[in-house]
């Protein structure tokens, strides 16, 4: 089973199942506690802004450590990657606000 962007997949039909699962079951706990964190009979945290930055900000420092870890076989990703990449990813993004509007 290949995975997008050329990279083979790899694993076993088990691994992948596994992997399908852990992260079916982490997803599942997010909501959870997404919904205790930001309710009022939970934590109570009323700034959900700052709550998604710090999210975003998380995501991008847990992205950098792994790719720092086990580095990608193609290399780190390059501003001039960005600039190859750019009008793809407005694309991507413009049809997902307009597919998003109520």
């Amino acid at each position: 089973m290949g995975g997008f962007g050329g990279g083979g997949g790899g694993g076993t039909l088990q691994q992948q199942g596994l992997a399908l699962s852990l992260y079916a079951v982490l997803n599942l706990f997010l909501n959870f506690f997404n919904k205790w964190a930001l309710g009022s009979s939970g934590a109570g945290f009323s700034f959900p802004v700052f709550y998604s930055m710090f999210h975003m900000l998380m995501s991008l420092v847990g992205s950098l450590v792994l790719m720092k870890v086990r580095p990608p076989p193609t290399g780190m990703p390059s501003l001039q990657q960005f600039g190859v990449y750019k009008w793809e990813a407005l694309t991507a993004y413009g049809q997902s606000r307009v597919l998003a509007r109520p």
